[in-house]
């Protein structure tokens, strides 16, 4: 845990510096008081002394002039004893070359007046003048004498270290106090504010975005506080706009799924529901996205109203889904051991009253009224058990038991542990992972089934039929990945890679070789180039190709089909409908394509031998055929019985495996015996 600071940065900061500023102030004080005093002194000395020695000079000017020694010498004598006067000369003018001292008196180092002796005091002299006044003795007006008076410093220095001394201590005292106040008065006008804004500041960086400044300063700090709260605003605004964004759904104000995973990890006890409105993509396509929308809305408003008598929270989950979670006390929680499916258990009615009132009431036995059109919709509703163990997880089984609603056609459904969703999951992902791996390393192949001439037994054709070989060599059936190959969008991969091997296998062979494309093959764009590709660079292995559309896939877009027959067909390739007799059946298909082949789908040709039925269909389907020139093959013929079937309703070609499996290679026999 990090130690609180006693003094915050900002202050130790502005202590220094105002502590540096003082300390600056006062030697720079100091200095200045230095020089002034010194420069005091020496001119009250320099002045005290000027005016002493005039009046000295003219006291001796009459005893100079009447030339009487003993006066002139008291009167000297009396002036050498001043405290700082160590010298004093008195010289009397004979003319203007010459000068005669009548008086010379030095005091030595102890203060004692003697005889100055120039070999011996000229050095302390020189070493403790001060001051070297001199003055000319004149009377009536003519100069007669000249009087030298030369001072020490030790008067000087007492008065200056006094003075100075003084001057200093009061320059403390006033650099003392000064720091004082101007801490005291830049703390209340800078560092108060400046610490309540950091403070602010800090509290609102930990995600307190309601914390504001209270007090605004009339200064830059104040702009500063005011330019954060306003600043403060701004970000609070747009933080609740994004958890807004993040946590609720726009256009049915509920909260989304976001929230709906969050709130589960703080309930412990609960059921989740997950409403899923029936065929809901066929309502956009039909009344248009705005309609689609207003029943969503429509369907909200329903469900809050509802909301009203539960305990319960309303999700928008995505487009055409909504959660319901209701949170339960303890007191209301179900003896573990009870079956969920168990009518008499009270979990089972509580379950059934909420899908009863939010959906049935509401949804599924309630018109929608858009645009004077009514609507009839309805949902499924998968539901499951929240546990302070599951979490998360509840969602995923809600979501799991919806889907097995849909899959079992019922209208709700609560999810429990005997269900096998989560193996379907598993297996999904299983299989992505190996189709991925087999487009990687090439391991999807083309086999190839014969199909024979039902009069003469010769083998005139092959389709070409997708497999997978794992990595341990296992022939996989394109029933176990196809549908999951269109899922995870590999489909187109695995067609252009059936066409280009199945090309480059019957180039130099005599056969007609068919290859399967479905509606999505020819809607996919990339599809359509690869083999407008393959027929431009394989014009004559083109004219015995035969492309096999899946009827079971339903032909909807004719224009975009038919315009796939024509482009074929104009290199030589020959087209057929795969599986008719299974989905639609639709003969319009025949006449509207210009197709060439017709294959019997295998569940009329499985039990030709047996079932009414699917003899009278395919006599139809022949004679249908017949007529328009188009040539019939039978499909599954799997034994004697339904090939000579097959051969009296007088169906062109046969291919099953009374003929022949799947295989890697073709078949080195070119007629099979039709004798059985």
């Amino acid at each position: 845990m990090k130690k609180k600071q006693i003094f915050p940065p900002i202050f130790l900061k502005f202590t220094a510096f105002i502590l540096i500023c003082v300390f600056s102030l006062l030697c720079v004080e100091i200095a200045i008081s230095y020089s002034i005093t010194k420069k005091n002194c020496l001119e009250n000395i320099k002045e005290k002394h000027e005016l002493n020695i005039s009046k000295i000079s003219f006291m001796l000017s009459k005893t100079l002039w009447d030339y009487d020694s003993a006066e002139i010498k008291n009167i000297l004598d009396n002036e050498i004893l001043i405290e700082d006067v160590i010298y004093i000369r008195l010289s009397d003018y004979i003319d203007d070359q010459n000068q005669l001292i009548l008086y010379e008196q030095v005091k030595d180092k102890r203060g004692q007046t003697k005889t100055y002796n120039d070999l011996v005091d000229k050095k302390h002299l020189n070493a403790n003048t001060m001051l070297s006044l001199n003055k000319d003795v004149v009377y009536n007006g003519k100069k007669i004498g000249e009087l030298n008076v030369i001072v020490s410093p030790e008067t000087f220095n007492k008065d200056f270290r006094d003075k100075f001394v003084t001057t200093c201590f009061h320059s403390m005292i006033i650099f003392i106090l000064l720091p004082v106040l101007l801490f005291f008065g830049c703390n209340v006008l800078f560092l108060i504010p400046l610490k309540e804004l950091t403070d602010v500041v800090k509290k609102f960086s930990r995600n307190n975005l309601a914390i504001r400044l209270r007090r605004f300063p009339r200064d830059e700090i104040g702009d500063l506080g005011k330019t954060f709260n306003e600043m403060a605003d701004s970000i609070e605004l747009k933080n609740n706009l994004l958890l807004n964004q993040l946590y609720y759904d726009n256009l049915t104000g509920l909260p989304n799924r976001t929230k709906l995973l969050d709130d589960l990890q703080i309930i412990n006890n609960g059921l989740i529901f997950i409403i899923n409105v029936d065929s809901f993509r066929e309502i956009n396509d039909f009344y248009g996205h705005e309609v689609g929308d207003e029943i969503l809305k429509e369907i909200a408003s329903r469900l809050k109203q509802v909301k009203v008598n539960f305990n319960i929270t309303i999700y928008r989950l995505q487009a055409d889904e909504f959660g319901l979670l209701l949170k339960r006390d303890s007191a209301q929680d179900d003896r573990k051991n009870l079956f969920y499916h168990d009518r008499s258990n009270s979990l089972y009615n509580e379950i059934r009253s909420i899908i009863g009132a939010f959906v049935f009431l509401v949804i599924n036995d309630k018109v929608f009224i858009c645009n004077e059109s009514e609507i009839n919709i309805s949902a499924t509703v998968g539901a499951a058990k929240v546990t302070e163990t599951i979490g998360h997880a509840a969602l995923y089984n809600a979501d799991m038991a919806l889907k097995k609603a849909k899959q079992m056609h019922k209208h709700y459904l609560l999810y429990d542990e005997t269900m096998e969703i989560a193996k379907e999951y598993e297996n999904n992902i299983k299989w992505t992972f190996i189709l991925k791996e087999a487009v990687a390393k090439d391991q999807i192949v083309p086999f190839f089934q014969p199909i024979i001439n039902n009069k003469t037994g010769d083998i005139e054709k092959y389709e070409c039929l997708c497999r997978l070989i794992n990595s341990n060599n296992d022939i996989i059936s394109p029933y176990y990945f196809l549908d999951i190959a269109k899922k995870i969008r590999l489909y187109p991969n695995i067609t252009r890679r059936i066409l280009i091997r199945s090309f480059e296998k019957f180039s130099d062979l005599p056969y007609e070789f068919s290859i399967n494309v479905s509606v999505f093959d020819i809607q996919n764009e990339e599809t359509r180039h690869c083999i407008r590709s393959i027929l431009l660079s394989n014009q004559e292995t083109a004219k015995r190709a035969v492309f096999e559309l899946l009827e079971s896939d339903g032909i909807e877009n004719y224009d975009i089909i038919k315009a796939f027959i024509e482009e074929v067909k104009s290199y030589g390739c020959k087209v057929a409908i795969d599986d008719f007799g299974s989905g639609y059946s639709n003969f319009d298909h025949v006449m509207s394509l210009d197709v060439d082949v017709l294959k019997i789908d295998a569940s009329m040709i499985k039990n030709l031998d047996t079932e009414k039925s699917s003899q009278i269909i395919t006599k139809t389907i022949v004679n249908f055929t017949k007529e328009l020139n188009i040539k019939t093959v039978s499909e599954f013929v799997h034994t004697p019985e339904v090939f000579k079937k097959v051969q009296e309703y007088g169906i062109d070609y046969s291919q099953g495996y009374l003929f022949g499996e799947p295989a890697p290679d073709i078949c080195k026999n070119k007629k099979v015996s039709l004798i059985f």
